[in-house]
């Protein structure tokens, strides 16, 4: 559903990055059977803030924490691109820290459905009417998402696509191998043992260079007395 995500001016990636899902090079085998991506590399090279930006979008529509500020040298810009069934969604924005949104837009099929520039209070609003409402917004502060407010004040039907866009974020989630790897990510581990998911972990990996036979096993933990 994400086919490209890019960034610009987050944290170390000071020039622009884009990392395009929608390539999947030879991973020839069943893609469906995970429902995941896979950012691999040294380390210091940015896997996690890389992570923590395309989280981003969560802490603004779903009002999930994130962790780590914007760039001091500017505004940082985001700009993710989705595909629902026939449908291109396109939602990009950009701000000077986790709270201060900087400008917000909307694009659905090639076509507007909003622009929201909150440092000058210039709004574009024409396109909300292939949305079948006349909500219109004012805003005073620079907290609030336009999107997130329109979605949570307007009834939608359950396949809109902006509620297929609100639930795929909302379910959006980040696995770091770290101390705390099992507690934290449990589905993660818990969808390893179905054999099916587990194979193409390793195959996928195999793919990738890391020669590797995957084995599921569940550890017991003991403390010292």
């Amino acid at each position: 559903m994400l086919k490209r995500f890019t960034v610009r001016n987050y944290k170390n990636f000071k020039d622009e990055i884009s990392l395009d899902f929608s390539k999947i090079g030879e991973y020839s085998f069943n893609e469906d059977c995970l429902s995941m991506r896979l950012i691999y590399g040294r380390n210091t090279t940015g896997k996690t803030n890389f992570g923590r930006a395309l989280l981003d979008i969560k802490s603004l529509l779903c009002g999930m924490q994130n962790s780590g500020l914007i760039n001091e040298a500017g505004a940082a810009k985001f700009k993710y691109e989705f595909k629902f069934d026939n449908d291109e969604v396109v939602y990009k924005y950009s701000r000077f820290a986790n709270t201060e949104l900087c400008d917000e837009e909307l694009s659905i099929n090639g076509e507007d459905i909003f622009k929201c520039d909150f440092k000058n209070n210039k709004f574009d609003f024409q396109g909300l009417d292939r949305m079948n409402t006349n909500l219109y917004f004012m805003n005073d502060n620079h907290t609030l998402s336009f999107l997130r407010w329109f979605v949570y004040n307007t009834t939608f039907s359950d396949d809109s696509v902006l509620i297929q866009l609100f639930e795929y974020v909302r379910k959006m989630g980040m696995i770091t191998v770290g101390h705390d790897l099992l507690d934290s990510n449990r589905n993660f581990v818990e969808d390893l043992k179905n054999p099916v998911y587990l194979q193409s972990f390793e195959d996928f990996l195999n793919l990738m260079g890391i020669e590797c036979k995957l084995v599921l096993q569940k550890l017991r933990l003991y403390k010292n007395s």
